[in-house]
């Protein structure tokens, strides 16, 4: 499967760091959507017409945070790889209330090459529990 058969959508209600993340992975062939907050996150996985391959998003969101977030696309799609990414380390997370993030975790700033490692490594993750499950 190349990266144009996969779609990345990305939960980040800073237009500035959706937008790098967007240009990103987009020159690198990934098929990208795009979601402010969670609501329109759920709308998108709901109608798209595109299957989503993974999810890209924000810790911290307004009104309903990624968590929460994650928490309701687990329910809804159990074997989607998300990826969470945050500006604050986990223990600011954690004092926040947010608990231990089980999901893989990238830093902001992110460079280009961390942000595409971690979506090979989540993508390939999803692939390697297919094929296992396949045998």
């Amino acid at each position: 499967m190349g990266l144009s058969e996969y779609t990345i959508l990305i939960v980040e209600d800073s237009d500035a760091v959706r937008q790098v993340a967007y240009r990103i992975l987009s020159r690198r062939g990934y098929q990208v959507l795009e979601a402010a907050d969670a609501g329109e996150a759920l709308e998108v996985l709901a109608t798209s017409p595109t299957q989503v391959d993974l999810v890209l998003m924000d810790v911290v969101l307004p009104e309903i945070d990624g968590v929460a977030l994650y928490a309701d696309i687990c329910a809804r799609r159990p074997n989607l790889p998300i990826v969470f990414m945050s500006a604050y380390p986990a223990e600011i997370l954690a004092a926040r209330g947010q608990p231990d993030l089980t999901a893989p975790f990238l830093a902001k700033p992110f460079t280009p090459e961390s942000l595409l490692s971690k979506v090979r490594s989540a993508i390939e993750a999803r692939r390697t529990a297919r094929s296992e499950l396949n045998r």
